[in-house]
C-alpha cells in the first residue's frame, strides 16, 4: 500500500501544498489541476487499498504505484502492480538477508542491477528479479472528456506500451471516475478486454461533498474559484489529520470504496474485487504460448501483427518448419 507518512511529514506536505508548491519545489501548473491531482490521489489510494487485499487473498504480492517497463523508451509509473511471488521467495529472502553486503553488491552487479541503497533494498531488487507482473492498475479522475485523449491516453496505451513488454501480465483493471461512458477512450478499453471499474461524475461530486468540499463547475466544465476549492481541501486534510490522527486520503479511499457501484447493488470495492478475480482467470501471453509446448522469450505487436520470439523444442522444430513453409506457399498462390 502507500507509504505510511507520520503527522508532521504530513502537515509538511500540507503546508507545501497550501503554497502551491509541488513535490520537487517547483510551481504548481495552476490551482484546477492540482485540484483534480489531489482527487485522483484519492483514487490512487483506494486501487492500493483494494490491491493489497486482494494480494492477501490470492498469494500475491501488491507493490502499489511504482515504475514498470515499456516498449519504447524509459520505464514509465503505473499505479497498481500484482506479482505472482515463486513459491520458496521467502526462504530466498531469508537466505539472501543472511549474506554480507558485499556478497550481495557481487550479485546485483552481476546481473547489471543497480548496487545501491540498504540491504534490504538489495535484497529486495533481488528478489524482484524473479516475481512475475500479474496484473496492472491504473486509475484516473476526469471531470470532462476534453482530456480522455491526452491526459487519459496512457490508460488505453498500456496493452502496447506495457503488455507487450512484460507478456506475463493476465489483464489490467481501469478505475475511472467522471464522464467516460460511451466515450471512444472508453470503448476501446472494452474492445481491449481491459476491465473498467466506472464512478460516474455526479458520484465523485457527491462523494466529495460528504467530506465537506464544494465542488462546482460553470457551463463550460471549468471548475469556479479553483484556488478556494483547493485550499479547503488542505484545511479538511488537516482537520482529518488533527481529529483522528489517520492518514486523511486513505479515511476518503475507505468511503469512495463503500459507495454504490452502477445498477448492480455492489460497492466499489466489491465491483474492484470482481474484476480482479475475472482478470486472475485468465491467461497470460507467455502461458497461451507455452501451454503449446513453446518458450515464449519476447513478442512484438500492433493492431494487424501479432509475433512472438520462441524457443522451440527440438521435438517441434519439423512441425514448426512445415507449418511455416505451408503457410507461405498459400500466401503466394493467393497472391497470384
Amino acid at each position: 500500500m502507500s507509504k505510511k507518512f507520520s503527522k508532521e511529514e504530513i502537515l509538511k506536505r500540507i503546508n507545501r501544498l497550501r503554497l502551491g508548491k509541488n513535490s520537487k519545489g517547483g510551481e504548481m501548473k495552476d490551482w484546477a489541476s492540482g485540484m483534480g491531482q489531489r482527487i485522483g490521489d484519492i483514487f490512487q489510494v483506494a486501487m492500493d487499498i483494494v490491491f493489497e487485499e486482494f494480494a492477501k487473498d490470492n498469494d500475491m504480492l501488491s507493490k502499489g504505484g511504482g515504475k514498470v517497463d515499456i516498449l519504447n523508451g524509459d520505464r514509465k509509473q503505473i499505479d497498481g502492480r500484482l506479482f505472482k511471488c515463486p513459491p520458496d521467495e521467502d526462504g530466498n529472502k531469508e537466505l539472501l538477508s543472511g549474506q554480507l553486503n558485499n556478497e550481495l553488491s557481487d550479485k546485483l552487479k552481476t546481473k547489471g542491477l543497480s548496487k545501491s541503497g540498504t540491504k534490504d533494498e538489495m535484497v529486495e531488487r533481488l528478489l524482484q528479479m524473479k516475481r512475475t507482473l500479474d496484473i496492472i492498475g491504473e486509475s484516473k479522475w476526469l471531470k470532462d472528456q476534453k482530456h480522455q485523449n491526452d491526459k487519459g491516453a496512457w490508460i488505453t496505451n498500456l496493452p502496447n506500451d506495457v503488455c507487450i513488454k512484460n507478456p506475463g501480465i493476465r489483464g489490467i483493471l481501469a478505475l475511472l471516475g467522471g464522464p467516460w461512458e460511451g466515450t471512444a477512450a472508453y470503448n476501446t478499453m472494452k474492445v481491449q478486454r481491459t476491465e473498467v471499474v466506472l464512478i460516474p461524475f455526479d458520484i465523485v461530486i457527491e462523494f466529495l461533498q460528504e467530506i465537506g468540499l464544494k465542488y462546482e463547475l460553470d457551463e463550460d466544465k471549468n471548475l469556479k474559484a479553483p484556488k478556494e476549492t483547493y485550499l479547503k481541501l488542505c484545511d479538511l486534510e488537516e482537520a482529518e489529520l488533527n481529529q483522528h490522527l489517520h492518514r486523511p486520503y486513505t479515511v476518503w479511499a475507505e468511503k469512495l470504496l463503500k459507495l454504490p457501484h452502477g445498477d448492480d447493488k455492489k460497492t466499489i470495492r466489491e465491483a474492484m474485487m470482481e474484476a480482479l478475480s475475472n482478470i486472475s482467470k485468465n491467461q497470460s501471453k507467455t502461458e497461451e504460448v507455452e501451454s503449446n509446448g513453446y518458450v515464449c522469450t519476447s513478442q512484438i505487436t500492433n493492431e494487424d501483427l501479432e509475433v512472438y520470439q520462441l524457443m522451440i523444442p527440438r521435438s517441434k522444430r519439423d512441425a514448426v518448419r512445415d507449418a511455416i513453409e505451408s503457410t507461405c506457399g498459400e500466401s503466394s498462390e493467393s497472391d497470384e
